[in-house]
């Protein structure tokens, strides 16, 4: 499925573009549909018809009250034609007007396809926004979602002390029996009476699908070729002893 993040602060709006194109040599009538968005996204097309290889663009205005709460909200966009059913997951970061702190967890790119059973790095960086120089003590919890809002798996809380800006590196373990698919890995910190959250994607794959780095590769290869250099000596030498005989 496909992937739209983004994220609106609390009183105000912005809007997206999603570009649709129809692949086929005849055309199509789509229904638009939103599911669990509808608080923070119009939509202005509900229907639209695409003849043959045309492309059109729906417009999504993404919007958060005064009053929403903040936090990450998962939900899709779902699209159908009279044979075909396409999902686009979406995920929308409300934030305060006037945070305290400032929270952001990220995944380096070499880490984002990863298989299950092993061990996820991250980092995560807390910034205190509105005591800047008085340390605030904050709560975090991390989980892995999935685009279903489930829960698949949550780390221990932890109490941390943040005076200015505080960066730390964390893991995760991956459930072995974890699905094949994109998952969302999210921190929440809680403080006085308010919270923020902040979130980052990786991808659960197959082995076969892990591209392996050019060290490994040069490795495996200089390997093959000694093991063939053996097999060919071995070969020659056994020649030798037959005529020998």
């Amino acid at each position: 499925p496909l992937f739209i993040n983004t994220f609106v602060i609390q009183g105000n709006s912005h809007s997206i573009n999603v570009s649709l194109k129809n692949l086929n040599n005849k055309e199509k009538n789509l229904t638009i549909e939103l599911e669990n968005l509808t608080n923070l996204v119009f939509l202005r097309d509900k229907e639209i018809y695409l003849n043959a290889r045309e492309t059109k663009i729906i417009n999504l205005d993404v919007f958060a009250l005064i009053d929403q709460k903040p936090g990450a909200y998962f939900g899709k966009i779902i699209i159908k034609d009279e044979n075909k059913e396409y999902k686009i997951n979406m995920v929308i970061q409300v934030k305060e007007r006037n945070p305290l702190f400032d929270l952001r967890i990220s995944i380096k790119s070499k880490h984002k396809l990863i298989k299950a059973g092993r061990t996820l790095p991250f980092d995560i960086t807390l910034e205190n926004i509105g005591l800047k120089g008085q340390p605030v003590d904050v709560e975090l919890s991390v989980k892995i979602v999935d685009w279903d809002q489930n829960v698949v798996l949550e780390s221990r809380k932890e109490t941390l002390a943040v005076k200015d800006k505080l960066t730390i590196n964390r893991k995760i373990l991956i459930p072995k029996d974890l699905k094949a698919e994109r998952y969302l890995l999210s921190a929440k910190i809680t403080y006085v009476n308010a919270s923020a959250e902040s979130y980052d994607t990786f991808e659960v794959v197959e082995r076969l699908k892990i591209v392996e780095s050019p060290e490994h590769v040069a490795s495996a290869v200089l390997m093959g070729l000694i093991i063939l250099i053996i097999i060919f000596l071995s070969i020659i030498r056994l020649i030798s002893i037959i005529k020998t005989e």
